[in-house]
């Protein structure tokens, strides 16, 4: 489940200052009317259906609404999203970051806090534009057409909430954020169920855009490997190590591929060197020496 950490509500001053375009509107997001409780499902629905995986909050409410909770858990609307092979990003805790991904074309699922102190009155909704200058944002919040709101409420309700924003985005498509580190973790999270094509295809734009990051040819091997495309599987982990000289990892699962190819004196000898690179770092041994201990028993 992620950890949402609050964020103070933007002014319209310190927004402008942030270099936004000073209004954005998202194309071609179909708004959903919603059945009591369902905002989770009409908002995921909308989300889905954008990024070209047709649902409706029928549908989808069988997954992702308990009646015992009365609504819908952010990890679940994350699941249905990668189950599906698109990428789920949470966006970082802040409205600009939030109206950059609307700037760039991305439509977000918030969760918003509309009630009192004392009182919560929790809302899924789906941020599809906004005007600086107007001090408005237009939402898809339940109703068949789009609501405009004020963006100053907004920022605090949005803000009550927990400041969740949470994207789907087509395979090979990335966040606008300058967030390597969460760009990768959800990467990781969409080859961890099996979803290796979008995965490697995640992976591939993140290195157009960070080539230098070890992680990301790392993973990249790896969904790769899970396609049974090997031969690029191995050049992506040379990279990786090229890129990240003393880290175990990509020698590690170099050493399992070459050995897999036959080449058992290679695969033993990088085995070692990823044992060592282990140890330098003060990483578990154990894992790299199971690696060493497959890759050189039966080796002619």
């Amino acid at each position: 489940m992620f950890l949402w950490l609050p964020a103070c509500a933007a002014g319209l001053g310190e927004l402008r200052s942030e270099g936004l375009p000073p209004r954005a509107q998202v194309a071609g997001v179909p708004a959903f009317a919603q059945t009591r409780d369902h905002c989770g499902p009409a908002a995921l629905a909308s989300l889905l259906s954008w990024a070209g995986r047709p649902e409706t909050p029928d549908t989808l409410g069988p997954f992702v609404y308990a009646p015992r909770r009365g609504g819908t858990l952010p990890i679940e609307l994350a699941r249905e999203i990668r189950s599906r092979g698109l990428l789920a990003y949470p966006v970082l805790p802040r409205l600009d970051a939030l109206l950059a991904e609307v700037a760039a074309g991305h439509p977000a699922l918030v969760l918003e806090n509309r009630g009192l102190s004392w009182a919560s009155l929790w809302h899924y909704s789906v941020l599809v534009g906004y005007d600086l200058a107007a001090d408005r944002v237009t939402v898809l919040g339940g109703d068949a057409e789009p609501e405009a709101f004020s963006l100053t409420a907004f920022s605090h309700t949005w803000n009550r909430g927990g400041s969740l924003g949470l994207l789907a985005l087509p395979a090979g498509e990335l966040p606008a954020a300058a967030d390597p580190e969460g760009i990768l973790a959800a990467l990781a999270d969409l080859e961890e169920v099996g979803q290796a094509q979008g995965a490697a295809l995640g992976y591939e734009a993140f290195l157009n855009r960070w080539p230098d990051r070890w992680r990301g040819a790392f993973g990249w091997g790896n969904a790769l490997h899970a396609l049974g495309q090997d031969d690029r599987a191995e050049a992506a982990f040379r990279r990786a190590h090229g890129t990240g000289p003393e880290r175990p990892e990509p020698l590690n699962n170099l050493a399992l591929l070459v050995r897999a190819k036959g080449r058992w004196d290679e695969a033993e000898a990088l085995a070692r060197r990823a044992v060592e690179a282990a140890a330098r770092l003060g990483l578990d041994p154990g894992p790299y020496e199971q690696t060493l201990r497959e890759v050189s028993s039966g080796a002619p």
